[in-house]
């Protein structure tokens, strides 16, 4: 039998940046010059328990910074009981220019993230 916690959400609706926070990712995989990275995350619901995520791209010459944000759907007012639950959820970047030998490293922790669980090759 499962346990599930249950945790407050507040209401209201603050705007985005007010609520967003950064999200550590856990491993990414490279389709092209799309990276997609992998975490738990807050389920893809509607209302108040769910969160969309957004993924932006910093580049240098040897690295690649991936910040993952998280962006709590509004509340309503009042406060709302969500289940503690993680979700596997995606979020992708299009670089600049291909990944190559580029280390990747995780925005929200500074560290690298290791070599890529799978790559597919560009489509055309």
């Amino acid at each position: 039998m499962a346990a599930v916690v249950l945790a407050a959400c507040s209401g209201g609706s603050p705007a985005p940046d007010a609520t967003s926070r950064l999200q550590p990712f856990d491993s990414y995989r490279v389709q092209g010059r799309q990276v997609v990275v992998s975490f738990s995350g807050v389920p893809d619901r509607a209302g108040p328990c769910g969160a969309d995520y957004r993924a932006q791209a910093s580049e240098t010459v040897d690295r690649v910074y991936i910040r993952v944000r998280e962006y709590p759907h509004a509340a309503p007012p009042g406060e709302v009981a969500c289940p503690a639950m993680a979700q596997l959820r995606t979020a992708s970047v299009t670089l600049e220019e291909p990944l190559g030998s580029r280390a990747v490293v995780d925005g929200a922790t500074g560290e690298i993230v290791l070599q890529p669980r799978e790559t597919t090759p560009p489509t055309r």
